[in-house]
């Protein structure tokens, strides 16, 4: 039995878990934002199968985390394929969005190598600007007074 998300797309069965009353409310709201029909359209198959996968997991509407889509991604059979984490991170902020989850918790983010980086380098740019305010090292640092500050 097919299930109708709006005139143009359609599941091929209504969608189970969690998140499943929340899938068509989820298309409307990718469509207010302009994306398009092949977008939307994997971004809802994309949630369906993470609710399912909620469902055979145990685990509730309430319960779901930042770390669940990562965890959804490994265990399903098919190939995690580029924009997969992006379109859960949709879902889970449209989730957020509708207080339907709690809000992200910064503590159990890890930070990507790239924001890794980018945080290494905000450091740098802090102690560059600290010593290149004519701050200069103290006594007890003999020999480093010698070395260029820029």
């Amino acid at each position: 039995m097919k299930c109708f998300i709006n005139d143009d797309l359609a599941l091929s069965r209504p969608p189970e878990g969690p998140v499943a009353s929340y899938i068509v409310p989820f298309a409307e709201w990718l469509g207010d934002r302009g994306y398009g029909l092949v977008f939307m359209r994997n971004q809802v198959l994309l949630a369906a199968g993470f609710s399912k996968w909620l469902g055979q997991k145990g685990i509730e509407l309430s319960d779901i985390s930042g770390d669940h889509p990562g965890r959804y991604l490994l265990d399903r059979a098919q190939r995690p394929k580029l924009g997969d984490t992006a379109a859960l991170r949709h879902l889970l902020a449209f989730l957020r969005s509708q207080n339907a989850i709690a809000e992200a918790i910064e503590a159990d983010h890890n930070p990507s190598p790239v924001e890794q980086h980018v945080q290494a380098y905000e450091r740098y740019l802090h102690h560059a600007r600290f010593w290149s305010n004519d701050h200069k090292l103290p006594a007890s640092c003999p020999g480093f007074s010698q070395l260029p500050l820029h």
